[in-house]
């Protein structure tokens, strides 16, 4: 039962559209962006860890390309968050617009890279 309901909330994120990249947030409010963004990403990780990962159609990542990883903590903290990487179309991380930071990732960015390593496992 509970696989069906982790199913059911990462569907519900991508029909609202959190799976959507943006690079400019209406009203400038990139905090609920972040939040929308990180609700997504927090269903796609539990989807990758469930048993209905079989329902991806493809690679876990190929779902999310471009999407970028959650922000590091202290720029959120900050009301500015910043997210530095995402996958690219074969499935790499890269940096996101162009970002050269790696100082600061985000512990939630290294889970998503980590859960999207595991699923090709």
């Amino acid at each position: 039962m509970t696989h069906r309901l982790s199913d059911l909330a990462y569907t519900s994120c991508r029909l609202m559209g959190f799976h959507i990249a943006q690079t400019e947030t209406p009203n400038g409010n990139e905090l609920f962006a972040e939040l929308k963004r990180r609700c997504l990403w927090a269903c796609w990780v539990t989807a990758c860890i469930s048993q209905e990962n079989a329902s991806f159609k493809n690679e876990s990542w190929s779902e999310v390309v471009g999407l970028p990883f959650p922000a590091d903590e202290a720029s959120f903290a900050a009301g500015r968050p910043e997210s530095i990487e995402a996958f690219n179309e074969i499935g790499r991380v890269v940096p996101y617009n162009g970002s050269n930071r790696i100082e600061q990732t985000s512990i939630m960015g290294e889970l998503v890279k980590l859960f999207g390593l595991w699923y090709v496992a």
